[in-house]
């Protein structure tokens, strides 16, 4: 009698979840998920977890933890206090995830298996990042799908200047921003995807008279925290000239973390941005500067900074 009410009871949450456009990826495989959560919610049954993600306009999805009754909101903005990354046992959790933003019945495993999905126009997704333990990290990313005949997956978006970039150590560790706006996805998360593959970089930008140019890294590996984020870069193609290979080797600089090479000074305060900062320029320097504006002042090592007051970065599987 037991199982046949829990069974109708699962049945009866997934009728209401797929009415409600929701739905439950198969996380069967897996033994640990990993995610960063917007919100956390103490609420009284899953029920009340989705239809709390459906009041919300950038709630991506949730996870339900059964044993706590903690629902954990799942979004396309970072939270302004930091991110709150949680390691739970996949036994005791249920992931709902709005269906416009997950590849069927399953969670997308990157931006070509979003396309491939159906999903042919540039978006959000719920991704999902495995790794050798069986664990699986989860984490909303934005899709570029219509860039050189292929799809990316985008970490940072600069256009307007409408985020303040010039964030401490654990800003760019964690992420900041809006997903669907200006945003840096976060350097832990950078270090997890280039290490799982994701190792193709494109950097797209633009300038005030919209002439756009892009620079492409066929070889881009991020480190990890102990190392300082240490960013390695080669075999570039493009238009946007080969700025990165002043930083390639070098170690991210913010203004209360300074790993740059230049001893006289911290770059990151200098250039008013975070970087893998050489001992000059930056890509990631205020968007809109009036003592360098962009039409002067190129350094040829720096190009692409100092062409465009837009800008674009992503990733992508080799």
């Amino acid at each position: 009698m037991a199982l046949r009410e829990v069974l109708l009871g699962f049945v009866l949450v997934f009728s209401l979840a797929k009415a409600c456009n929701f739905v439950i990826p198969d996380l069967l495989k897996y033994t640990q998920l990993v995610f960063d959560s917007f919100d956390t919610r103490k609420l009284r049954n899953d029920l009340d977890c989705f239809a709390a993600c459906g009041g919300l306009a950038n709630c991506t999805g949730v996870v339900w933890n059964e044993v706590t009754k903690d629902c954990y909101i799942l979004s396309s903005n970072f939270p302004h206090d930091g991110t709150t990354v949680s390691t739970l046992p996949v036994k005791d959790l249920v992931v709902f995830a709005r269906e416009e933003f997950a590849c069927g019945t399953h969670v997308c495993e990157d931006c070509r298996d979003a396309y491939r999905s159906g999903s042919t126009g540039s978006g959000l997704f719920i991704l999902g990042l495995p790794s050798q333990d069986a664990s699986l990290t989860l984490f909303t990313g934005y899709c570029e799908m219509d860039t050189a005949d292929d799809q990316w997956l985008v970490f940072q978006r600069r256009v307007d200047g409408s985020v303040d970039f010039y964030r401490g150590w654990q800003s760019y560790a964690q992420g900041f921003g809006d997903l669907q706006a200006e945003f840096w996805l976060g350097n832990e998360m950078l270090h997890a995807l280039t290490a799982s593959g994701f190792t193709v970089l494109r950097v797209d930008t633009a300038d005030f008279d919209d002439v756009t140019a892009y620079a492409e890294y066929q070889r881009f590996t991020v480190g990890n925290a102990d190392d300082n984020y240490i960013m390695l870069c080669s075999d570039y193609t493009g238009t946007a000239g080969d700025s990165l290979a002043y930083s390639n080797g070098a170690q991210f600089t913010t203004f209360d973390a300074d790993h740059d090479i230049l001893y006289s000074a911290n770059c990151a305060v200098r250039h008013h941005g975070a970087f893998w900062h050489p001992n000059f320029g930056n890509l990631d320097a205020e968007l809109f500067s009036s003592s360098v504006p962009y039409h002067k002042n190129r350094h040829p090592g720096f190009q692409f900074y100092f062409f465009g007051v837009s800008m674009t970065q992503m990733i992508k599987q080799e």
